[in-house]
């Protein structure tokens, strides 16, 4: 059995694609290394193989670029698919693969995705109380991570900007670091009971901004923060998914008894056990927070 492919190695290549051929400011790298990946050591490891120079002076910007030895290893990743170990045939890897599996989309499926928010997005996001919450990492991190409210929470400023409200959860941060790194995000809206949903792609800041907070205000809490997203793109997205699944039919519920609670998965995960809580009393600690 070959063995699994060691993921710091993978990073580190990320890495250094990402510093590029005219390299990037110290800085900027050590802050996309901190907000994205700092539980493994890629830039510890990018500088011992020797991937990585660093020039700088009294009177230039501390730069990092990528070295020679670390351009080799990246043209090594390159290498055309004839050079290398041949992919299994079950495996596509390329999009004439793919194309050759998947017929052409449509063009209503083609066409259906617009640059702004329309008077349709407008109207649903009003109507949402939940929406998913996608980023990436400099260093490959993904992380999708839900977000509610009332319905309508998220606030739309215009057809081009969006406005989604913090509220208090574990202080992990995983969301708002990719935003920093990367600023890309995605944003999948939901409706209880709707099995179409709507999908929409930009750009994100985190924002403190007194405007912003305050249009996010409501009766329990002003957030501390907003992530403030510049639409891209926006498209509704059909009802299969929901339809196969019956994700709102009632008779498709599962019992919440079938598995531990929470607090008991993460003990059993992690070796940490908190207080035994019942159902019943972790909603009564979380009201606070809702």
């Amino acid at each position: 059995m070959a063995p699994a492919p060691d993921p710091v190695d993978a990073l580190i290549l990320d890495l250094l694609e990402w510093i590029g051929p005219s390299g990037r400011p110290y800085r900027e790298v050590i802050e996309a290394w901190r907000t994205s990946c700092p539980r493994l050591p890629v830039w510890e490891e990018a500088n011992a193989r020797g991937f990585i120079d660093q020039s700088h002076s009294e009177r230039t910007e501390h730069v990092v670029s990528v070295s020679d030895l670390g351009a080799q290893r990246l043209a090594e990743r390159r290498r055309p698919m004839d050079d290398a170990t041949p992919a299994p045939r079950e495996t596509l890897t390329s999009l004439d693969d793919l194309r050759a599996v998947f017929p052409e989309p449509r063009e209503r499926a083609v066409k259906k995705q617009i640059s702004s928010l329309d008077v349709h997005c407008r109207n649903y996001i009003a109507l949402s109380p939940f929406v998913v919450l996608a980023t990436g990492g400099a260093c490959g991190t993904l992380d999708a991570s839900p977000r509610g409210g009332t319905p309508g929470f998220v606030k739309v400023v215009d057809a081009h900007t969006l406005l989604v409200p913090d509220a208090p959860g574990n202080n992990r941060l995983d969301s708002l670091q990719n935003i920093i790194a990367t600023g890309e995000v995605g944003l999948l809206f939901m409706i209880p009971g709707f099995d179409e949903t709507l999908r929409v792609n930009g750009t994100a800041v985190i924002s403190t901004g007194d405007a912003d907070l305050a249009r996010c205000a409501d009766e329990r809490r002003t957030p501390k923060i907003v992530v403030r997203v510049t639409v891209r793109e926006a498209y509704l997205h059909c009802a299969k998914a929901f339809m196969r699944s019956r994700l709102w039919d009632e008779a498709a519920k599962v019992d919440r008894s079938v598995m531990p609670t929470l607090g008991q998965m993460i003990g059993d995960q992690t070796g940490v056990q908190g207080p035994v809580e019942t159902r019943e009393e972790m909603i009564k600690r979380y009201l606070p927070d809702l």
